[in-house]
């Protein structure tokens, strides 16, 4: 979820440029034999299960 007043197109490229980043850490891990999902909330971001 996107904050408050937060700019769309900008907050909609940091948050792929995060999963960007996840899905390519995530796949080091599991080439290195580390079975861990790795996921980062991307700044000015807050995740939908803290609002619950």
């Amino acid at each position: 979820m996107s904050l408050p007043g937060a700019q769309l197109g900008e907050s909609i490229a940091r948050f792929f440029t995060a999963l960007t980043k996840s899905v390519v850490e995530s796949g080091n891990a599991v080439a290195s034999g580390q079975a861990e999902l790795v996921v980062e909330k991307p700044e000015g971001f807050r995740l939908a299960i803290d609002e619950v």
